[in-house]
């Protein structure tokens, strides 16, 4: 699953709105927010055009894309489990 805040902190740093962002890998607003948020995958152009876009460097490219994040709730059920 990507992730959408690595994602959203990089095109603000780099000047794009979503939307922008959205227009400038050629999928509408509403698609890049899908993706985002893990309800369908990018394809391998739209996460090279990201790349390009958000200048990621090639070392980077598996935190913003392909890391598995550990969300809240995962971490608080671990923390109970450990307890």
């Amino acid at each position: 699953m990507p992730d959408k805040n690595k994602i959203k902190g990089r095109a603000v740093e780099k000047g794009y709105s979503l939307g922008s962002l959205a227009n400038g890998i050629g999928i509408s607003y509403k698609s890049l927010h899908n993706k985002l948020s893990g309800k369908t995958e990018f394809t391998g152009a739209e996460i090279a055009s990201l790349i390009s876009l958000l200048g990621i460097k090639a070392e980077e490219i598996y935190s913003y894309f392909f890391a598995k994040s550990v969300d809240k709730t995962e971490t608080n059920t671990i923390s109970r489990v450990s307890s």
